[in-house]
């Protein structure tokens, strides 16, 4: 049985996303070319069942965990988190993240989110190693990583599109330190 997480600060509270979280907003994130822009979801217009669907498919997966970031005192759900691509035989695992809701952008609330996942993944699940993708352009992803104490580990050129363009897909990476 997939485990349930629940992990929390002060300010943010993260738990496994579920099918009634799939509503209007974060349908409108999803589709927000301004949200999506860094989002490999941004190729297909999202609507209320293809969102359930993959929530539904990330909530059987074995090796993903798709995660609410939901704000204690507003009470409200402003993005996502999700541990992907685990492989429990090497230890590892990515890490990816957007907030959806505009006005939360510039708070440090993904770092914080990426703090208690990355802590998460090296205590409860075991694993050794995290990483991240970035796009070149995405600098506030960037800064989130490296706050973290992820290191910039390597790029791939031009191996995504971004405006019409050809462009960088910058790898962080963070080690489990005893």
């Amino acid at each position: 049985m997939k485990k349930k997480i629940k992990i929390n600060n002060k300010k943010i509270f993260i738990r496994n996303l579920v099918l009634k979280d799939c509503n209007l907003s974060y349908v409108k994130w999803l589709n927000d070319p301004y949200i999506n822009k860094w989002l490999e979801v941004r190729w297909k217009k999202q609507n209320i069942k293809s969102v359930r669907q993959f929530v539904k498919k990330m909530n059987k997966s074995n090796n993903n965990y798709l995660l609410k970031i939901f704000l204690k005192k507003e009470k409200k759900h402003i993005g996502n988190i999700k541990i992907g691509n685990i492989d429990y035989n090497n230890k590892s695992a990515e890490i990816g993240f957007f907030i959806g809701e505009k006005k939360y952008h510039g708070m440090g609330i993904a770092s914080q989110s990426i703090k208690l996942i990355s802590a998460y993944c090296f205590g409860s699940l075991n694993l050794k190693y995290l990483f991240g993708q970035v796009y070149e352009q995405n600098i506030a992803s960037q800064k989130c990583f490296l706050k973290n104490k992820f290191v910039k580990s390597g790029y791939f050129r031009n191996k995504v599109v971004y405006m019409n363009k050809r462009t960088n897909l910058i790898y962080y990476e963070k080690l489990y330190k005893h």
